[in-house]
């Protein structure tokens, strides 16, 4: 989706009928900028700003706009209604807000002499990996090498110590026992709280949603995901694949800014990069993003003063493919670290198989069938198994037909 690229600093969807009284979530950017941002520039300049100056500009930006919003809505005020909400405020990586405010009073905003630009508050996703079609050859075994040298590094005494990681997404399962040890803490802007969580199964059950949406689960795991690529501590001994990451003994945060279906909105997205700032992180990891391509909209602005403000962003380029204009914001962040897909030397067992079928026998090369990942396929090796489909592994698809008998049973 594009933005539309008006000269009076409104910056919205199309989808915004500017007509309607009906509510709608923007984000307005004031002209003052944060305060590493501010420092930077007037040092450009060959000024000087304190930090303490700098830091009351921002602070006085947002007095005097909540000032100018009583002005602006003063007959609905004194009618006693009250036609605007603050959602969020921003000072670190972003000056501004995040509000509700009729789709036909947008424009009105602008008499504010604060008022820089005023956004559309777009949805965003996870960024998951993309699968390809690799090799069919047959191995006995399983092999990955998730990250090449990685343990030379280690050995180097490179693992991450002493650095703070704040990973904005969808939360983490910070009982993991390859992650507890590294969680330090986090906020949750989906729930408002301190217990970035991920959306669990049981959250599913009790919502009444549908089970998927969008071809994305309810319930979430792509921050738990990330969180063990980056600092996973390998100490799972529940099973055979234990993880560890590229930073072991690093200290990681977790801002779960995406919710169920991981989806969530760029208001909580610049919230989490805000606070990640604010907490002192040394890096943030971002792994998702929006379908337009836009370096200016405002998820981009906070990275970039995220790192005029001492943070290294790390942010996927998204899955749209290499193709012009594909890249997703916040990763069109010109100062960031916009990392695009890679891949690593994978081993999948498989083995050859013959389906059934009424007009014959039909070669099938079968993948992943052993009970874990690192089973020895070779144990299948010349025996004929009978085999029953049950899909995706839904709690529904264990109902199957036994294929000797007919008859119905449960598998476990």
């Amino acid at each position: 989706m594009k933005l539309s690229d008006q000269a009076d600093g409104l910056q919205l969807s199309p989808q915004v009928d500017q007509t309607s009284a009906a509510p709608t979530s923007i984000i307005v950017e004031f002209k003052d900028k944060p305060q590493k941002t501010a420092m930077l520039l007037a040092e450009e300049e060959g000024k000087t700003l304190s930090a303490t100056d700098a830091q009351d500009k921002v602070d006085a930006s947002h007095e005097k706009f909540g000032n100018d919003l009583k002005t602006i809505f003063k007959k609905d005020l004194d009618a006693n209604k009250n036609p605007y909400k603050i959602k969020r405020s921003y000072k670190n990586s972003f000056n501004g807000v995040a509000m509700t405010v009729p789709a036909n009073r947008v424009k009105d905003l602008l008499k504010s002499n604060m008022v820089q630009a005023v956004y559309s508050d777009m949805k965003e996703q996870i960024e998951p990996p993309t699968l390809g079609q690799g090799s069919t050859q047959q191995a006995a075994t399983h092999t990955m090498v998730t990250f090449p040298g990685i343990e030379k590094l280690h050995a180097e005494g490179y693992t991450g110590k002493g650095v703070k990681v704040g990973i904005i997404d969808t939360g983490i399962d910070y009982n993991h026992p390859d992650l507890k040890g590294a969680f330090k803490g986090g906020y949750d802007f989906v729930d408002n709280d301190n217990d970035p969580m991920e959306t669990t199964y049981d959250d599913w059950k009790k919502s009444g949603q549908p089970e998927t949406a969008g071809g994305e689960a309810y319930y979430t795991e792509h921050g738990t995901h990330v969180a063990g690529i980056l600092a996973g501590q390998g100490k799972n001994t529940s099973t055979d694949m234990p993880v560890e990451g590229v930073a072991p003994d690093a200290d990681i945060y977790s801002y779960r800014v995406l919710g169920p279906y991981g989806s969530g909105s760029s208001s909580n997205i610049i919230a989490g990069i805000d606070k990640a700032v604010s907490d002192g992180m040394d890096i943030i990891s971002m792994s998702l993003g929006a379908n337009y391509n836009d370096p200016l909209y405002p998820d981009a602005i906070a990275v970039n003063n995220a790192v005029l403000a001492g943070v290294t962003a790390v942010v996927a380029a998204g899955n749209s493919g290499s193709s012009m204009y594909t890249l997703g914001s916040p990763g069109t962040s010109p100062l960031a670290i916009t990392v695009g897909a890679s891949d690593t030397s994978v081993t999948i067992p498989t083995y050859k198989g013959t389906a059934l079928a009424s007009t014959g026998d039909l070669p099938a090369d079968l993948k992943l069938a052993a009970k874990g990942m690192s089973d020895n396929i070779a144990d299948f090796q010349g025996q004929t198994l009978q085999m029953v489909n049950v899909g995706l592994g839904g709690e529904a698809s264990y109902s199957k037909r036994d294929p000797s008998t007919g008859n119905i049973h449960q598998l476990m």
